[in-house]
């Protein structure tokens, strides 16, 4: 395995790619992406939703194409890869994808859930590091105060570090 790198530290202004490489938000989850979106949008990021976020289903699209979404994201070297949330089939795309490429963009990739199954490859394959953090569904959610938000820690810069620790709860709502 390579040596760990991080990204750039995430910024007020970075633009957040947000592909569906797993599942897309059906109609009726639309609100609450909207209201995740505008929870990132107030704090000065710029967000773009990619083509199959917006689409229902086990899948919002063949592996193939979520696979070149998915890469497409990362190419446009944004400050982060932020999914909607996991599913159940971002395996398929494991063996689809240019992870060297992936890497070149320096940008951050987080998730949990079924996107571990893609955090994980990259970091092993190329030695860019990637967290294991709320995905973007999870975002208008108030978390416990012994949790940092994937944006603070994202946005730590070489040297700096923080701890965490065991919560009593996971989210509510705000």
């Amino acid at each position: 395995m390579a040596d760990i790198r991080y990204p750039a530290p995430l910024m007020p202004g970075s633009r957040i790619e947000v592909p569906a490489p797993s599942m897309g938000v059906p109609d009726e989850l639309q609100p609450r992406l909207q209201e995740a979106r505008a929870a990132l949008v107030a704090q000065d990021y710029d967000l773009h939703l990619r083509e199959h976020v917006s689409r229902g289903g086990l899948v919002p699209a063949s592996a193939a194409e979520r696979a070149a979404d998915l890469q497409a994201a990362f190419v446009s070297r944004p400050g982060a890869v932020l999914p909607p949330w996991g599913g159940e089939l971002a395996i398929e795309l494991v063996d689809r994808l240019d992870w060297p490429a992936i890497a070149e963009a320096g940008s951050w990739f987080v998730g949990w859930s079924d996107i571990s199954t893609l955090l994980l490859p990259l970091t092993l394959t190329t030695g860019l590091a990637t967290m294991h953090g709320a995905n973007l569904m999870d975002e208008p959610w108030e978390l416990p105060t012994e949790f940092w938000r994937w944006t603070q820690v994202a946005a730590l810069h070489e040297g700096e570090s923080f701890s965490q620790e065991a919560a009593p709860f996971r989210r509510s709502r705000p």
